[in-house]
């Protein structure tokens, strides 16, 4: 009986260390949940940095620089602001008259007229006038010139006249020296020759057409000259004619 209840109370002591033992493995939730909650939080990782490569934003750009003005660009202002004129030559009354390519003073020169050099009025336009002008060898280019530095005389010539006189523009250079181009810098050096072998052509052809007329109107005077000798010859011969039958008729008796 003694030995009986030694073994229970060993049976029942093991059953309670196992069972302490259990509950001391065995997490309790409530506490796992309340220790998570009172964690703090991990430090987020910082971003990288945005990359500085050709994604990036470019550099802003540099503004363009102004175009140099250039013979030959003339603006013009239409049929309701400007004056249609007689193309009739005229002279440069001023000393280095300016031309423009707007009729503006301030915007930039592109050439300069010697006083005395013949151009060719086009049209008018407030203060200004365009004009055709001598600026190379058998050519002409147009540009906005004061109307004031011309003088308001007209003259009948032609453009091979105006190129006989030998005067001529000083056209003002672009790039570092290169003479402003009279189509817009477009055309090239065959071109520019081609155009001074046709206004060359055309001042001769003008030449002769102009010695062919002074021809035929001298030819005219001469022949009209003739004719009337003809005629006064022909009067002074009747006059005598008639004078001499009046001798040679009878006294008439009383």
């Amino acid at each position: 009986m003694a030995r009986q209840q030694r073994w229970t109370a060993v049976v029942s002591t093991g059953l309670m260390v196992g069972a302490l033992l259990a509950c001391k493995k065995k997490p309790d939730p409530a506490a796992e949940a309340s220790a998570a909650a009172s964690a703090p939080a991990a430090p987020a990782t910082p971003a990288a940095p945005a990359a500085t490569s050709a994604a990036a934003a470019p550099a802003a750009t540099e503004a363009p620089a102004a175009t140099e003005a250039k013979l030959g660009d003339v603006k013009r202002y239409g049929v309701d602001k400007e004056v249609k004129l007689d193309d009739a030559g005229v002279r440069v009354s001023a000393d280095e008259l300016k031309v423009y390519n707007e009729a503006d003073t301030k915007t930039d020169d592109v050439a300069t007229l010697p006083k005395g050099l013949l151009v060719f009025r086009q049209v008018k336009m407030a203060d200004f006038t365009l004009v055709e002008f001598p600026s190379g060898i058998g050519q002409f280019s147009q540009g906005w010139v004061e109307t004031k530095s011309l003088s308001d005389t007209p003259e009948k010539v032609t453009r091979a006249a105006a190129l006989s006189e030998k005067k001529t523009a000083a056209v003002k250079v672009v790039d570092g020296g290169t003479p402003a181009a009279t189509d817009g810098g477009k055309a090239s050096d065959a071109g520019a020759e081609k155009k001074a072998d046709a206004g060359a052509a055309k001042a001769a052809a003008d030449k002769k057409a102009e010695e062919k007329a002074a021809a035929e109107k001298a030819a005219a005077e001469k022949a009209a000259a003739e004719k009337a000798a003809e005629e006064k010859k022909a009067a002074a011969e009747k006059k005598a004619a008639e004078k001499k039958a009046a001798e040679k008729a009878p006294a008439k008796k009383k």
